[in-house]
């Protein structure tokens, strides 16, 4: 309405949805296990209103969410944001707690399912931050904090209620059977729809199954997840910046307009890159194999500042924006951090 984002409920024999007010920028839904509420995410915020509209209650805040399902305990599985593990929450709201950490080599935990009965989490886990295809379907028993890898290679996992987890991988959705626990396949995974839309470079999947069988999904197939980096001018006119296409993260201009710092993904992690645009010249700044996005330059263009995320936790670091020398740790924390600008 209005062009505004909202969330809608609509009934399986009704032909229109209803928008539930309050809702705008609202994403990512999901139903509480007795169908009353609806859990969303919106403007930084993990929140939830009543299927009956009435006032929203904000749980906690999610800076950067991927997914969330509520388990029958009264608490919600969330990911939180999009480089730090699983979060668990009170449906009541309240500081979420971490429910699962990252190993060595990987990225995110996300689009998590709490399974029925309350005693197992599916995710997906992925060192990779734009191409789940190669993620790692993962079961984790909540009273033991064990994992258990169900599938390599796909994403967003959602188990099904005859028995099987599916997934979603190049655009296809697959199942493949489980035994008795829920934690172990029992055979090969075999694809049964060929035309579903998915987003590789989140991992998210756009289908669902209910407890009583019911499957939904959304057709098309998703393009490839790569990306150029423009600019644009004030009469409307678009220039590549850069010569090719590749997984960039956070592009930012130079003081003086000359150079981009930009986060590049290779494959073991996201690097902060420069660009020289009048030289045509690339150059790599870090090494380190984890996750360095969100570059901000020094006033005097003399230092890239940014974000790095690893298993270890967050740091914000500095580097000399022609290459010399090494990042420079200014800050170490458990928690997400991000620089966005400098004082003059």
């Amino acid at each position: 309405a209005d062009g505004r984002q909202m969330l809608a409920i609509r009934p399986l024999d009704k032909a229109t949805g209803t928008p539930l007010a309050g809702t705008e920028n609202g994403f990512d839904p999901f139903f509480s296990p007795d169908g009353q509420w609806i859990g969303f995410f919106s403007d930084s915020k993990l929140k939830k209103v009543s299927i009956n509209g009435g006032a929203l209650t904000v749980l906690c805040s999610a800076s950067n969410s991927r997914g969330a399902s509520w388990n029958e305990d009264g608490t919600i599985v969330a990911a939180l944001t999009n480089t730090a593990g699983l979060s668990i929450v009170s449906a009541a709201g309240g500081e979420p707690k971490k429910l699962t950490e990252l190993k060595p080599g990987e990225s995110t935990h996300r689009w998590p399912q709490v399974l029925p009965g309350g005693k197992v989490v599916v995710f997906t886990a992925s060192s990779s931050l734009s191409d789940y295809n190669g993620a790692t379907i993962e079961a984790l028993t909540l009273k033991t904090g064990e994992r258990t890898v169900i599938q390599r290679g796909g994403f967003f996992g959602r188990y099904a209620s005859s028995g099987h987890l599916l997934f979603t991988r190049d655009g296809s959705l697959y199942a493949v059977p489980l035994d008795a626990s829920g934690l172990k396949p029992k055979g090969d995974p075999v694809p049964i729809l060929g035309d579903l839309a998915s987003d590789p470079s989140s991992g998210s999947g756009q289908f669902d199954v209910s407890r009583t069988g019911v499957f939904i999904y959304r057709s098309g197939k998703a393009g490839e997840q790569t990306w150029s980096v423009v600019s644009l001018d004030g009469s409307g006119k678009v220039q590549a910046l850069l010569p090719e296409s590749a997984s960039y993260f956070t592009p930012r201009f130079s003081p003086d307009g000359r150079r981009v710092a930009v986060g590049i993904e290779s494959g073991k992690g996201v690097d902060i890159y420069t660009y020289n645009l009048q030289q045509n010249a690339l150059t790599r700044l870090t090494f380190a194999g984890a996750v360095d996005y969100n570059p901000v330059w020094t006033p005097d263009g003399g230092h890239i500042a940014f974000s790095a995320h690893s298993p270890e936790g967050y740091t914000l670091s500095w580097i000399r924006s022609d290459g010399a020398g090494g990042p420079v740790q200014l800050i170490a924390d458990k928690s997400p951090m991000q620089p966005f600008s400098f004082s003059g």
